[in-house]
């Protein structure tokens, strides 16, 4: 009897070092440049292919109403721009055929939301995620030739416009249920790159992109922050008393692009790092102390771009090194590569798309290996 159990307790000895010896020899040859990539693609992916919001599954929403394993267009356009950026033509297909499979539309009307097994469970699009999306398949286009892509991106953007439209301006969204739209332009979603690109290829006439332009330059700041958003109908700027960094970062690369200046909000933002050795999430704007005790790797990410944009290398990589303080880089850890993994195994999307995004961009400035 003895000797029965001693051999099966060896079987199953032998067989979790095989497990762990064949999990160890996988994570040793994950490809460690792209290892972000592959944390996403093992964790944060649903099996029809759709980027999921969070590792665990959940009924809670968050505060930006999404929970659990559901897909955005938002994470759809930030991998589009990672393809784009690694001039990987299979990713992008990939991501394309996501899209027109699940989030859009015959007419070109994307929902900015669907459930996890890719049917949508909204009746709205974000013009923000609309307009990375063109953009994307534009510069695929370009990349690749291919003209279904720039076709995809010019019906697009006509539903968007038709639907959004105020004034000249792409308000925040159009919900098709209630045939009501956005009286808002909330000045970190125009994407100035976009607008460019629709502009350029004649999408729309040359009225909406010089009053986005127009917002968007004549944007004010108080304190060192920018105003969140503009009242279409009341043509006012509005300001939060506390303000979100991810709001503000995209407004000041939006703003580089066309050659504002932020001179103030940089600054500010050296300042906060210098004195603190960390960005917050969220300060108040009266007197710039932090509102939230944490930080993001999502957030680290827009400042390294927003740096990069202005030529400031070194803080660049001073929050790198910051950032990649969240990343898990035990190769024989099954989070591998991922950022901001908690204690649950949970991380959000954001937390990990926008780094890889930074990383790559960082690589091919040759600025990181």
């Amino acid at each position: 009897m003895g000797t029965e159990l001693f051999k099966v307790g060896k079987k199953m000895l032998l067989s979790v070092i095989t497990i762990f010896l064949v999990w160890s020899l996988y994570m040793l040859n994950v490809n460690k440049t792209n290892s972000t990539e592959d944390f996403v693609k093992r964790w944060l992916t649903n099996h029809n292919g759709t980027l999921s919001t969070y590792v665990n599954e959940s009924a809670v929403q968050d505060a930006d109403l999404v929970s659990g394993r559901e897909a955005l267009s938002e994470s759809l356009g930030f991998m589009m721009q990672y393809a784009i950026e690694r001039e990987d033509l299979n990713l992008f297909k990939k991501q394309y055929s996501i899209l027109t499979r699940y989030f859009m539309n015959d007419e070109g009307f994307i929902h900015w939301k669907t459930i996890e097994n890719g049917t949508p469970n909204v009746t709205t699009n974000a013009t923000v995620d609309d307009l990375r999306i063109i953009k994307c398949l534009i510069d695929a286009y370009e990349l690749w030739g291919n003209q279904e892509f720039v076709n995809a991106g010019e019906k697009i953007y006509l539903q968007m416009e038709l639907n959004t439209k105020v004034k000249n301006l792409l308000a925040d969204y159009y919900d098709y249920q209630t045939n009501s739209k956005s009286d808002t332009v909330t000045i970190a979603y125009i994407d100035t790159e976009a607008l460019a690109k629709i502009d350029e290829y004649g999408f729309s006439d040359e009225k909406v992109f010089q009053e986005m332009m127009r917002v968007l330059s004549n944007t004010p700041s108080r304190y060192g922050f920018f105003a969140k958003a503009y009242n279409v109908e009341q043509e006012s700027y509005f300001f939060d008393n506390e303000v979100n960094m991810i709001d503000q970062l995209l407004i000041a690369i939006n703003r580089s692009k066309i050659g504002q200046q932020n001179e103030e909000f940089l600054g500010l933002l050296k300042k906060k790092f210098i004195r603190d050795g960390k960005i917050f999430g969220r300060y108040f704007r009266g007197s710039s102390e932090p509102a939230v005790t944490y930080e993001s790797p999502a957030l680290y990410a827009l400042a390294i771009l927003l740096l990069l944009e202005n030529g400031d290398h070194d803080f660049a990589l001073s929050l790198y090194n910051r950032m990649i303080k969240f990343k898990e880089e035990n190769p024989l850890s099954r989070h591998y590569g991922g950022y901001s993994v908690n204690k649950d195994n949970d991380t959000h999307i954001f937390d990990n798309l926008l780094p890889m995004l930074a990383e790559s961009v960082l690589r091919n400035q040759g600025l990181v290996k």
